[in-house]
């Protein structure tokens, strides 16, 4: 839903496909739903600040993580560990001022679907040492939505004592 709440300059918005992720939401989650309409907060007359709460954030957080693994697999073909370091954040087009600059450096890839370029809904930025394969970062772009920053460490020798993987 984020990725289309805020969508390319050149890709008109599309309110029935928001209220379709709404919908979902509200059925699957609703205390989610209930936690981003606490505190609404419009910014012009077209755009719109939505609360995240513990909830949302938290469940945000848990799948990104699972990405991260998936991400760290794909790159590199290893299986994160029991007790591996696990961190994830993310941002969207409210805070984007804070991201570190460090998540938009490194391998650029270019999706595609049916063949075709996707580079402006979504891509990723992969950075891994190929002689250190225990360590990775994993940063994934929607659209000019949100930036999403996974990182892995199956030591702890960088994340320390970050989210360690169950």
């Amino acid at each position: 839903m984020f990725s289309r709440v805020y969508s390319h300059p050149a890709v008109p918005a599309k309110p029935n496909e928001i209220q379709k992720y709404l919908k979902g939401i509200s059925n699957n989650n609703p205390e989610i739903l209930s936690e981003m309409s606490e505190d609404i907060q419009k910014i012009s007359d077209d755009t719109y600040a939505l609360h995240l709460g513990e909830n949302s954030h938290e469940k945000f957080l848990s799948v990104l993580r699972k990405w991260a693994k998936a991400f760290h697999y794909r790159e590199t073909g290893r299986i994160v560990p029991k007790g591996a370091r696990i961190y994830a954040n993310f941002w969207t087009a409210a805070n984007a001022d804070n991201i570190p600059q460090f998540c938009l450096y490194g391998t650029v890839h270019k999706l595609r679907r049916s063949g075709k370029n996707i580079a402006d809904q979504c891509g990723y930025i992969t950075r891994t040492d190929p002689n250190d394969l225990s360590l990775g970062t994993y940063t994934f772009m929607f659209r000019r939505s949100f930036l999403a920053l996974m990182m892995v460490d199956f030591h702890g020798q960088v994340l320390g004592d970050e989210l360690i993987h169950p």
